[in-house]
């Protein structure tokens, strides 16, 4: 049609608009560039006199310019043209609210979040149905740390938005970000049914359910991802881990290079991050909890992570140094007051710990693992009696939590309830057939129990466990 009409303004814009969606970023800027101007002729001509206004189309067309620009990083002329839209559109009260949602994702590529947060909200003022803003706004909310709004945001998003699986992507980001493992699965599931050949949504909904102690489902996800992807690390890394969780891999892949780390976003390498210190491997949590918060300096749950991992190589000054400035700037973010917990009981500061896991609770009354750390804190102070109940708590929320069921055996014993602690390692064991220490101490809480039997065999298992050996019926 261009080449039949070359002049032809409204050809222009949807070929400029096609481009676009195509991803040629540079033949779509060019198309913008000799459209406007055609519009602009049109406008001033005698001939239109008295006619409608073609401001509209050409303050579209710049916004359109100005989202190219910022899908390509070019952020100051982004701005720029956004603002030409702005100044142009005839009627400010009416400007669409697509214009500010683009506006929101320059000035946060400029890294100006309060005003990006600002330009959000003016977008969902003139429409609050508006899909892409509840969209954008919800991804933002959760690369800034304010995953629990993102996730209103997103739910919002998705009933407006029902077939959407980018919408339903980014609430199981936001999820994931707060450790509600379960409902991040049911969002996951969700985008694959809406998308089943994305990798990264299977990769996302596998690691979800790992975390859910759904191995089954874990594993079928994450084949799925890496048939579609063969070559990404990050799924690589996962499946490989999972595989010696279950006793059919010896050995986990190789770390992860740091041109694959590069190639992840930030919220794919902050879950992978998260779930490698959950697996104890620190070695490839640390670098990729280092780059996200190159580039997200201040988000609280990857600070939390990063101090949690310091923790975890029994660095606890390099932890504080990290985790006193975060909290002192987010004293509303419930991981950080998690992971101060975590510092202060490696102390042996058990009641402060417990104040710290209880504003962590305050904060988000559905956090497991703040919930877990408080019950063993409460164990640590002689309050065994009341650990107990908050541990069956989360296992209610999560019936397969191994550290809730390992610990509530410990707990058990502790209390000399050693039939209640039996019953609860061998849940462990069904959980983790493969960790050798569930199987010591239920022999330890089978023997005290008077079941000398079972508890040999219980011994003999951990003995064949640690050779590699799998474990006996």
């Amino acid at each position: 049609a261009d080449a039949l009409r070359p002049n032809d303004p409204v050809i222009l814009f949807s070929l400029a608009q096609a481009l676009g969606d195509r991803g040629s970023f540079h033949e779509a800027e060019t198309i913008y560039l000799r459209c406007v101007p055609l519009y602009e002729q049109l406008q001033s001509s005698p001939a239109r006199k008295g006619g409608p206004t073609l401001k509209p189309n050409i303050a579209i067309a710049w916004n359109n310019l100005a989202a190219l620009y910022t899908r390509e990083k070019r952020f100051e002329e982004a701005r720029t043209t956004n603002e030409r839209a702005l100044a142009v559109w005839p009627v400010p009260a009416s400007v669409p609210s697509i214009f500010f949602v683009t506006r929101a994702l320059i000035l946060d590529g400029l890294n100006y979040p309060e005003d990006a947060a600002k330009a959000y909200a003016a977008a969902l003022s003139r429409d609050p149905r508006n899909a892409d803003a509840l969209l954008d706004y919800g991804i933002f909310l959760t690369a800034h740390g304010h995953a629990a709004d993102a996730t209103a945001v997103l739910r919002n998003g998705t009933v407006v938005s029902p077939q959407d699986p980018d919408m339903f992507s980014a609430l199981g980001n936001a999820l994931t970000a707060q450790n509600l493992w379960s409902d991040a699965a049911a969002a996951w599931q969700k985008s694959s049914e809406l998308r089943p050949d994305d990798p990264a949504v299977l990769y996302n909904l596998g690691n979800s359910f790992r975390q859910l102690h759904r191995t089954a489902e874990a594993l079928d996800a994450l084949e799925k991802a890496q048939a579609l992807a063969p070559n990404d690390p990050a799924i690589a890394s996962s499946l490989s881990a999972l595989r010696v969780e279950t006793g059919t891999e010896k050995q986990p892949s190789p770390l992860i290079t740091v041109q694959a780390r590069k190639a992840l976003t930030t919220a794919d390498a902050y879950a992978l991050a998260l779930s490698l210190e959950q697996q104890g491997n620190t070695a490839e949590a640390l670098p990729l909890i280092q780059g996200v918060l190159q580039e997200r300096p201040d988000f609280p749950q990857g600070i939390a992570l990063l101090a949690a991992l310091n923790l975890d190589i029994d660095k606890i000054a390099d932890a504080k140094k990290i985790i006193d400035p975060a909290l002192a700037a987010h004293p509303d973010s419930p991981e950080l007051h998690n992971t101060f917990g975590l510092l202060l009981f490696a102390q042996r500061r058990f009641p402060e710990a417990i104040g710290q896991f209880e504003k962590a609770l305050a904060l988000r009354s559905e956090y497991q693992d703040a919930e877990i750390n408080h019950a063993v804190a409460l164990s640590r102070m002689s309050r065994g009696d009341e650990a107990v109940p908050e541990l069956e708590k989360a296992l209610q929320q999560d019936p397969r939590n191994l550290k809730a069921l390992a610990d509530l055996g410990i707990i058990l014993m502790d209390l000399h309830r050693y039939t209640e602690a039996s019953a609860a390692f061998a849940q462990a064991i069904e959980v983790a057939p493969h960790q050798a220490e569930l199987y010591a101490n239920l022999g330890t809480a089978l023997q005290k129990a008077g079941h000398a039997a079972d508890a040999n065999k219980a011994f003999a298992n951990a003995k064949r466990v640690r050779a590699g050996d799998s474990p006996l019926n």
